[in-house]
């Protein structure tokens, strides 16, 4: 396969694991695209409501 082809299909893939989490994200869980790039991801965990983690957050970047 040529390497566009790999691109085509990754950002397929992406994309529809992108309009999954939209649909029903986890609960205390937010996470999308940086801009328009969607090979580069940002995202955030809230710890639990009612637990000594409620007002920690924990924020991470993908790169894919």
């Amino acid at each position: 396969m040529a390497n566009n082809q790999h691109d085509v299909m990754a950002i397929h893939r992406i994309k529809m694991e992108l309009d999954e989490f939209e649909k029903d994200p986890p609960e205390g869980c937010s996470a999308g695209p940086i801009g328009d790039d969607l090979y580069s991801w940002e995202g955030m965990i809230s710890g639990p409501s009612d637990s000594p983690y409620q007002v920690k957050r924990v924020t991470f970047a993908w790169i894919f």
